[in-house]
């Protein structure tokens, strides 16, 4: 059995993931852009509310 270092291991894992999420994203890629948009939709929500709070910390 060949040793291989714990953290290749962990490359290869994530990586084999990544690949079956991205075929399975690939078949409903629509759903996987809409899903990239609301992640990013609710950063911007996130950032907007901190600033809020940062600036009426302030009024």
């Amino acid at each position: 059995m060949d040793r291989i270092p714990p953290a290749v291991k962990l490359i290869q894992v994530f990586y084999h993931d990544v690949s079956i999420r991205t075929t399975a994203a690939a078949a409903t890629r629509r759903d996987f852009v809409d899903m990239l948009k609301g992640a990013a939709a609710m950063q911007l929500l996130l950032r907007t509310q901190r600033g809020f709070s940062y600036f009426s910390s302030y009024v």
